[in-house]
């Protein structure tokens, strides 16, 4: 790894392991759903609270979603950046290669990028470099983040609205609360 980030500018891992963070500057598919404390009924980032700010990291491919949304709103929650596998030819030339399952044809996948990447730099793209300093359940299926600078990330998993002070996440979505600076 440390040779490849000579040779080529930067190093980036697939499933790859806590011994490769010194090594590599992109972690892909970071796994987001394992991460369960004792006392807990719930996924807890840990992983991500680890190393957010040190090293830039993915959930799995956003066009290999199951549940796209709720998959969208985990990554979000989670402070992973949004990637997909895309193709120039079509899906369905590519089955026998391996890529089955899926789509990957980028035509298909295009103005959802746009939209999904726009959406993530709305929430996430001014705190890459900021660790994640706190985590929690704010009530059944809304969860919050918050980052080094203060900006808080509010996902609500739920089919409606949840009211936080004077700010009102929409169902199925997130509301980004800026930070005033370094906590």
């Amino acid at each position: 790894l440390d040779s490849s980030t000579q040779t080529l500018g930067s190093a980036q891992v697939f499933n790859g392991n806590f011994y490769a963070l010194g090594h590599v500057n992109f972690i892909n598919n970071l796994v987001d759903d394992y991460s369960y404390g004792m006392n807990s009924t719930g996924a807890v980032p840990f992983a991500q609270i680890a190393v957010h700010g040190l090293v830039n990291y993915s959930s799995r491919y956003a066009n290999n979603r199951d549940d796209y949304n709720k998959e969208f709103l985990r990554s979000i929650e989670y402070g992973s950046e949004p990637v997909y596998m895309i193709t120039s030819e079509s899906t369905r030339k590519l089955m026998l290669t391996g890529i089955n399952g899926f789509s990957t044809t980028f035509s298909d996948w295009e103005s959802t990028m746009v939209k999904d990447y726009q959406r993530y730099n709305q929430a996430l793209g001014d705190v890459q470099d900021k660790f994640i300093v706190g985590h929690q359940e704010l009530a059944a299926g809304v969860e919050e983040t918050i980052y080094s600078n203060g900006k808080q990330i509010v996902v609500n998993y739920n089919k409606a609205p949840y009211k936080l002070g004077t700010v009102t996440v929409p169902a199925e979505d997130f509301a980004v609360i800026p930070g005033g600076g370094s906590k």
